[in-house]
């Protein structure tokens, strides 16, 4: 085999693994921020529910890193799953997770913010809600 070819046959093997290496990157799965979601005891809602999730640095004026919205829930409590990007995350920020639940377009429950992901506080919460009104 010449030189010429040999130099073909590491260019593909080099095309082929990078093109595997870029797929690989892409599939892999971002960290998330998990729980659950109540609304207060005896409040009840029927249609038009709508939940949002955002997950909060914070120690940066609220910028929000993550967010859900979940759409028309079968039953409360509702499970979330926000997944963030990790290379955002700053091991002396702040972050919490606040929810909000609109009811036909209006804002009916929401939650204090509550501490998640960074000094010594937990990837997974239940998250209570309060009436606004």
């Amino acid at each position: 085999m010449g030189r010429f070819g040999a130099l073909m046959i590491i260019a593909g093997v080099a095309l082929a693994t990078s093109g595997c290496a870029s797929t690989q990157a892409q599939g892999e799965a971002r960290p998330s921020v998990t729980g659950t979601v109540a609304l207060p005891t005896g409040a009840e809602v029927t249609d038009g529910v709508e939940i949002h999730v955002r997950l909060l640095d914070q120690t940066d004026s609220g910028t929000e890193i993550g967010s859900q919205s979940i759409v028309r829930p079968d039953a409360f409590p509702v499970a979330f799953d926000v997944k963030y990007d990790p290379k955002y995350l700053a091991s002396d920020h702040s972050y919490a997770i606040e929810v909000s639940v609109e009811v036909r377009g209006k804002t009916k429950f929401k939650s204090a913010p509550i501490a998640v992901l960074t000094q010594g506080n937990p990837i997974n919460v239940q998250v209570q809600t309060e009436a606004t009104e």
